[in-house]
């Protein structure tokens, strides 16, 4: 790995990413990561904001994009029994149990949405690395377990800030709103290298 080097990451597999990203990507010849919510792939009649295809995945593949696991269709919020809204990759509340998932219960659930997804991206793309963008960047050590247990290598969060091989979740720095510079973005980069992450 150089010194210095960048991951540019791209989460949800919105249709955008092929329409607006992919064409400066393939221009400057960049490589990148998407992360992509694999049920709204398959799932064409999803509700929701369009997502990427197959198609446009494997071409995008030949110009260096990666596409990696962001949960089959976790990226998602629900009510726990106090009314509070919890990511749907941490344990739930079953109302029609009235009670919360068991251990066991989370672990299966959880497990079973990470390994079909990676089953797809390897079907579909021929993915042999398993990389995770935490849904929301919300992670906790149970879900850290439960990703290695479905074989993931490499897992991301949102946490602000830079990577080194020390992390066994890496952090990001956000440079896809609307509102930041680019200018922006490389002081914040150069603050973090500064500060020593």
């Amino acid at each position: 790995m150089p010194d210095n080097a960048v991951l540019l990451t791209f989460d949800d597999g919105y249709a955008s990413f092929y329409e607006l990203a992919y064409p400066v990507l393939k221009r400057f010849g960049y490589p990148a990561i998407g992360f992509v919510i694999v049920s709204g792939i398959d799932q064409r009649d999803k509700p929701g904001i369009p997502k990427l295809t197959w198609d446009q995945m494997r071409e995008m593949q030949r110009d260096g994009i990666a596409f990696m696991n962001h949960t089959y269709d976790l990226h998602a919020k629900k009510a726990d029994a106090s009314g509070k809204e919890v990511p749907l990759t941490d344990r739930q509340y079953l109302e029609d149990k009235d009670r919360s998932e068991t251990a066991e219960e989370y672990r299966k659930r959880v497990l079973d949405h990470l390994l079909l997804a990676e089953k797809r991206l390897s079907e579909e793309l021929g993915n042999e690395l398993k990389m995770l963008a935490f849904p929301y960047g919300y992670y906790t050590e149970d879900l850290v377990r439960i990703a290695r247990e479905a074989g993931m290598e490499i897992m991301f969060s949102v946490k602000h800030g830079l990577a080194s091989r020390k992390n066994e979740v890496a952090p990001r720095v956000n440079a896809g709103r609307s509102d930041m510079e680019p200018e922006e973005v490389i002081r914040i980069l150069k603050a973090l290298g500064r500060d020593g992450m």
